[in-house]
Formats: C-alpha cells, sequence, structure tokens
C-alpha cells in the first residue's frame, strides 16, 4: 500500500516580503494602466482622423467618378458612337491624369487645389492631419508616399521604376501581414523589424513616426531653387536626395522612446 507523503508547508510571507510584494504588484498595475492609456489614445486619435479624412476622401472620389461619368454633348449623326469614343477617351485622360509621375509643388506643401490630381489630393488631405514642424520633411513624406502609392493604386512597370529603392517592399513586408502604414517609413531595416515585432510595444503609432521624421539636406543643398525668371521651383535634385536613406533620420519623441531601435535606420 502507497503511503502519500505528507503535503509540504504552505510559505508564509513574512511582513517585508507581503510589502515588496504589493509595492511590485502596485508597480505593474501603473505600467498597465499607463499602457492601456496610450493605446486608447492612439485608437481615439486614429479614429478621429479616420471620420474627419474619409469624408474629404469621399468628396475626392466622388468628383472623380462625376467626371468620369460626365456626358459629353453630341450633335452629329452617329452620336451615340460618338459619344462613347468620348467617354472612353475621357477616362482614358483622366486616368492618365491620376497617374502622373509629376509631382506639383503646392501639392507637396499640402496646398492642393481643384487641378491636383485625386491621389496627391487624398495624401495631401491625410498629412495635414500630423504635424510637421519641417518643411523639407513634409516634402520629403509626401514625395516618397507618393511614389509608393503611385504603384499601389496603378502598378505596372513603369510606376514600380518610379518608387525609390529604399521604399520597395522587402521579403518580411511581401511575407508577413502587417500594418500597411510601416510600408511608408523610408528604413528597410526597420519596416523588417517591426513586421517580425507587432504589437509589442503600444507606443508606435503613425502621429509619433510624422512627428520624428527628419530630411537632413546635405550642405549647400536645399528645397527649392530659383528659376531665370525669378520665381521659385522645387530643387532638380531634392528627390534624388529625398530617395537616399542617408538623409533619413528619426528624431524626437521617437528617439527618446526607442533610441534602442537606432540600429535599425541604416
Amino acid at each position: 500500500m502507497e503511503t502519500k507523503s505528507p503535503p509540504k508547508p504552505r510559505r508564509i510571507l513574512t511582513e517585508e516580503q507581503l510589502g515588496k510584494k504589493r509595492r511590485i504588484d502596485k508597480l505593474k498595475h501603473r505600467e498597465n494602466r499607463a499602457e492601456n492609456k496610450t493605446r486608447l489614445e492612439n485608437i481615439e486619435r486614429d479614429v478621429c482622423f479616420l471620420r474627419e479624412t474619409i469624408g474629404d476622401m469621399m468628396l475626392q472620389l466622388r468628383q472623380l467618378n462625376q467626371s468620369a461619368l460626365e456626358p459629353s454633348p453630341t450633335t452629329s449623326h452617329g452620336g451615340s458612337q460618338h459619344h462613347h469614343h468620348n467617354h472612353h477617351q475621357q477616362q482614358h485622360q483622366l486616368q492618365q491624369h491620376a497617374l502622373s509621375n509629376q509631382i506639383v509643388l503646392t501639392d507637396m506643401l499640402l496646398h492642393h487645389t481643384d487641378m491636383s490630381n485625386p491621389l496627391a489630393a487624398i495624401l495631401s488631405t491625410i498629412l495635414r492631419q500630423y504635424d510637421v514642424a519641417h518643411p523639407e520633411s513634409m516634402c520629403g513624406i509626401f514625395l516618397l508616399s507618393y511614389r509608393l502609392l503611385r504603384w499601389r493604386y496603378y502598378p505596372s512597370a513603369e510606376s514600380l521604376a518610379d518608387v525609390p529603392t529604399i521604399m520597395r517592399p522587402t521579403q518580411a513586408q511581401i511575407t508577413i501581414p502587417h500594418p500597411k502604414c510601416i510600408d511608408f517609413l523610408p528604413f528597410p531595416a526597420l519596416r523588417n523589424h517591426l513586421c517580425l515585432n507587432q504589437h509589442t510595444d503600444p507606443r508606435h503609432s503613425v502621429d509619433l513616426y510624422v512627428r520624428s521624421f527628419r530630411l537632413n539636406l546635405p550642405p549647400g543643398k536645399s528645397l527649392m531653387s530659383k528659376t531665370e525668371r525669378g520665381s521659385f521651383e522645387l530643387h532638380p535634385e531634392f528627390e534624388m536626395l529625398a530617395s537616399d536613406l542617408r538623409n533619413w533620420d528619426l528624431g524626437p519623441p521617437w528617439s527618446d522612446y526607442f533610441p534602442h531601435l537606432r540600429q535599425f535606420l541604416y
């Protein structure tokens, strides 16, 4: 007959140990509350952003559809065929307008107009929601994002050729499901890291990254240049400089939160 071993005596904590445990538990609860608060604030900000942006995006798309469907006047014999030809030609011209690889300086500065193509207008509307202190950084973000979105919405060999190397999807981005906002970071190694380490820190947010972007142009280089007629235009070398990883950085507040991730910037 097997004999049961006597139960292990229950460990009794001393008052000092109980006090230490309470302090640790209190600290953990405080950290959890802070994380949950940050997560909720990010969600509330994103929801507010979506509400403000979707309306403008729908207006842009509505205008795009109305332009494509607007009938052309026909007075000649065989008007239906003529209308069909005009309608097809109008749709083609509209698509070419949206496919344009030419970026207007006013769009980059977030002053889109009725003449802006729909993709530029939507991107301008989105970026207006964020606080970017430096115009060079904002124009750089706009340019790289526009090139990537243009290829996404209108995939072709020509639109892919316009996507800077630093913005092209990595293997991790292609194979691992991830939030699409990661794709717009001009740091391939950091995109890989974030794809492989999702949901590990609630402090990551679109707002944090956009506020932290820094485009540092080399000495003697600038955003705009003066023309022979005395007006100003986008510097002809700006896109090349904005497409160079060495000119990008992430400053505060990102660098204050994630100094250990700086190794993934270059």
